[in-house]
């Protein structure tokens, strides 16, 4: 039977061939998608990639609408409420305070 550090070693050998093979199947797939691609004109706009969002837009990107009086630091409205704004909201201060105007 195998000792347990033989078995770790077996598991990173088959990472690393699995590694080696997945790097050459992917330059396969990708010659095949580009040859699509040049085929039927795609543009990138007619591609989709999980997790990436349409017209470039970065996350965190945008325009500040709020910023904190005593520190300066700003936050755009969107995603979740940065602390400095939720602790005054549960203080009872209302998020209108931080508007930037």
């Amino acid at each position: 039977m195998a000792s347990y550090q033989d078995i770790l070693k077996q598991i990173d050998t088959l990472k690393s061939k699995a590694e080696e093979q997945r790097r050459k199947e992917l330059q396969k797939i990708v010659d095949a998608i580009n040859e699509q691609i040049a085929e039927f004109g795609l543009r990138p706009n007619d591609l989709k990639f999980p997790g990436h969002r349409r017209g470039g837009r970065r996350s965190g990107s945008g325009k500040a609408k709020y910023r904190n009086p005593t520190t300066g630091k700003t936050w755009t409205g969107r995603g979740r409420a940065p602390h400095w704004i939720t602790e005054a909201e549960a203080a009872g201060t209302s998020r209108d305070r931080f508007l930037i105007k």
